[in-house]
């Protein structure tokens, strides 16, 4: 994945876990999925779980 394709994925929200989605994971206590999908890349969980990290 490169910058102009991250970028789209951000703007349209289209082949990627939603953030919305992502927040309600984690509300459910579902930090172990959204861990495991940042680690394959998905751009929301990846921010999300960075964010868990630094806090």
């Amino acid at each position: 994945m490169d910058a102009f394709d991250l970028d789209r994925q951000a703007r349209t929200l289209s082949g990627c876990i939603s953030p919305l989605l992502v927040s309600r994971l984690l509300e459910l206590g579902h930090s172990e999925e959204v861990e495991a999908q940042a680690r394959r890349g998905e751009w929301f969980c990846a921010r999300a779980w960075a964010q868990l990290l630094e806090s």
